[in-house]
């Protein structure tokens, strides 16, 4: 607290009441960092405040000092300045700036009346009593009744930042630092690096240190241009980031490839306690592998003999053989919360946990991120050991393996430790075994492809159809068009994916173009200005359950969400985050509308089994433009459509389940108009029995087939 050179005697005075303190104070003595902003001492409330706790060099800070008496009676307090109240700046605990400057050996009583404020406010310009500008740094606003002491200091701490910068790396002449850690050093919060194309190696481009600093280093034009290689080797361990200074989400990497890092934990990015933002980057050919001598050792690196393996805490006796570990090949996060978007993990390996990455009591968040050809014992793509958190939202998962969870895997010591694990729009098609939940942790999985079948509101069990999976391009193919990143066009398909318009109808389409059908894709591009685009009416926006027909299934998992709020809720329709009678009206309007664009009404028949048609059979249709069409859904049979004797069917066929065969024996059994494969699989197969030939026809787009 402020201290003068003279003992000082504070009186307050209340109605009928005199209460005196004796106050000692000591010359020079510096104010303390302030503990908080607000005290209470005889029923008066000491208060300081400033507009905002973060400033740049050259902004006025907004400060107040206020005191209220709290309730009956009145008070007065005597002060030895006139006037009493001050505003005082300090750093380091030296007087930087004051509002009233200069004091006098004066008493002045205050009056403070029940519950009515007297206060003091002020605008600081960030210069010093002298008026000299002050500096970057840290600073300490104190309320000050000069010439009093005894009460504790009451004050604010703010933080001044230099006018961002931006400050940039290269290999070469003519930018401000040749590595990367040089510019980060260099770096104030707030400040922005930019790293030019190239491919950045050696010490000061490799293990970077964030430092805790609120900055965002990104690169000029993308990860495919500016590669960190981290040449790390079982020998000479080395990772591309270490974040373990407390950095949140304002820390940003944005726009690097990072490659061939080596480590025991998070062979490209190892977070501890840190939630850094990761945009836009790609994690590839990176390992996590150590080998771990004969004392356990913890998931933090520490070792010990002593365990609790569900007998109560003893020592390891013998303790555990020589072996192999490692875990997170791409990144691993302990006791963290980072963000990643639009990230892909790309052939990563770990020798125990999370090939792609491990996590452990973290929460991390991704969004339109891929995994693809990672590996590891447990959890190819992602491992969760030890209550974590993951949200995965519009992410791809396909060609991970692993012995447990191909994609992903839930795991924790003695199963005492489950995960909570929320998966939303993604695609995970691994070849089948996708997720492993080994300690029964909480797993929520909803409007995602999931090969193998996964239990949840609006899952599908669908081939994805990617554009090119074999050299990684994961856009989903659409007769409508789909963004071919080699061409850097849009192009068309003769098939269109399941996963388009297939995602969480309450979630924000985002940046799909048109057309878009009003509803989000399912994927790394879902919701993105690179997502497939929608053939007309593919997939009711009402059809909750994605079977591709509205219906009761639908109204009872709308009726599920009834007045529920927040964002992304299956039943919020209009995405006013709000499940109401408004989008009740959205449902009633699309009911027992069918994909693609009909009613079920609209058929002559429309089984959600397949159809058996035995004998002189023509279903008739609703009208002569409709003619007799009919409509299989067929999920459960791959024999979809059964025919026998003379039926006939004069219209167009619709069979959903991309897999679906045609069966046709004996007589003359007809399909007259079209045989349509909503998912536009390459091969259909039509067996001809009457003769005891099968034979494989192609389907490019719609097919005519009279028998």
């Amino acid at each position: 607290m402020l201290g003068k050179t003279n003992q000082i005697f504070k009186k307050i005075v209340y109605t009928g009441i005199v209460a005196s303190v004796f106050l000692a104070c000591v010359a020079d003595k510096a104010m303390s960092a302030p503990d908080s902003n607000s005290i209470v001492i005889d029923d008066i409330e000491f208060y300081v405040e400033t507009d905002k706790s973060l400033y740049y060099l050259g902004e006025n800070v907004q400060m107040l000092y206020r005191l209220t008496k709290l309730g009956f009676p009145s008070a007065t307090i005597l002060c030895h300045q006139d006037p009493p109240l001050n505003l005082v700046v300090l750093k380091d605990g030296k007087t930087v700036w004051m509002k009233v400057q200069g004091w006098w050996q004066v008493m002045v009583e205050l009056p403070l009346f029940p519950n009515i404020p007297v206060e003091i406010t002020s605008s600081w310009d960030m210069n010093d009593v002298n008026g000299v500008p002050v500096g970057p740094g840290t600073y300490d606003v104190f309320g000050v009744i000069y010439d009093t002491t005894g009460i504790p200091d009451v004050g604010v701490r703010i933080t001044i930042l230099p006018v961002p910068r931006t400050i940039t790396v290269g290999l070469g002449a003519g930018y401000d630092f040749n590595t990367i850690q040089a510019a980060i050093d260099d770096a104030y919060d707030g400040d922005t690096i930019i790293v030019a194309d190239g491919t950045y190696t050696g010490d000061g481009n490799r293990d970077i240190d964030f430092l805790g600093k609120a900055i965002t280093l990104r690169s000029e034009n993308g990860p495919e241009n500016c590669i960190i290689d981290c040449n790390g080797t079982l020998a000479e361990k080395h990772r591309g980031f270490h974040f373990h200074s407390g950095e949140d989400h304002n820390s940003v990497v944005c726009g690097f490839t990072i490659t061939n890092g080596y480590a025991e934990r998070g062979g490209a990015i190892f977070c501890v306690s840190s939630s850094p933002t990761l945009t836009n980057c790609i994690f590839r050919d990176s390992t996590a592998k150590y080998w771990s001598q004969s004392i356990a050792s913890t998931p933090l690196g520490d070792t010990k003999t002593m365990v609790n393996d569900g007998n109560g805490v003893h020592i390891m006796i013998p303790p555990p053989d020589p072996q192999w570990r490692g875990d997170g090949g791409g990144i691993s996060c302990f006791s963290s919360s980072p963000l990643l978007k639009n990230c892909k993990f790309i052939g990563n390996w770990a020798y125990e946990e999370g090939g792609g990455m491990l996590n452990y009591r973290s929460s991390p968040t991704l969004i339109n991120c891929t995994f693809t050809g990672n590996s590891a014992s447990i959890g190819g793509g992602i491992a969760n050991w030890i209550f974590c958190r993951p949200t995965l939202v519009n992410c791809t998962f396909t060609s991970n393996s692993s012995t447990n969870g191909n994609a992903v895997s839930c795991d924790s010591m003695n199963n005492n430790f489950p995960n909570v694990l929320e998966v939303i729009n993604c695609i995970l098609y691994d070849g089948g075994d996708e997720i492993r939940n080994n300690d029964n942790s909480t797993i929520t999985v909803s409007y995602s492809n999931v090969e193998g079948g996964w239990p949840g509101t609006g899952n599908i069990n669908f081939e994805p159809f990617f554009a090119d999976a074999t050299n990684g391009d994961f856009h989903l193919k659409s007769e409508a068009g789909r963004w071919n990143p080699n061409s850097k066009s849009w192009v068309q398909d003769a098939v269109t994916s399941p996963c388009i318009d297939a995602g969480n109808p309450g979630c924000p389409l985002g940046d799909e173009p048109a057309p878009n059908g009003n509803r989000r894709n399912m994927g790394a591009y879902g919701g993105t200005v690179k997502a497939s685009k929608s053939p007309d009416n593919w997939r009711s926006i009402a059809d909750l359950t994605n079977d591709r027909v509205v219906d009761s299934n639908d109204l009872k998992v709308f009726v599920g969400y009834w007045l529920e709020t927040g964002e992304c809720i299956p039943g919020d329709l209009n995405r006013n985050q709000s499940t109401n009678s408004a989008d009740f009206a959205l449902l009633a309007n699309n009911w027992y509308r069918s994909s693609p664009g009909k009613s079920v009404f609209d058929f002559a028949v429309a089984t959600k089994g397949p159809l058996h048609l035995a004998g002189n059979i023509e279903p008739e249709g609703v009208n002569i433009s409709i003619e007799s069409e009919v409509y299989i859904v067929s999920e459960n049979s791959n024999l979809a459509l059964y025919m026998i004797g003379n039926s006939h069917i004069t219209g167009d066929v619709f069979i959903v389940n991309p897999f679906g065969t045609v069966d046709i024996q004996g007589g003359y059994p007809s399909i007259g108009a079209k045989l349509l494969r909503e998912l536009m699989t390459m091969f259909s197969t039509v067996c001809f029995q009457s003769n005891s030939q099968c034979r494989i026809l192609t389907i490019s787009s719609i097919m005519s087939l009279r028998i």
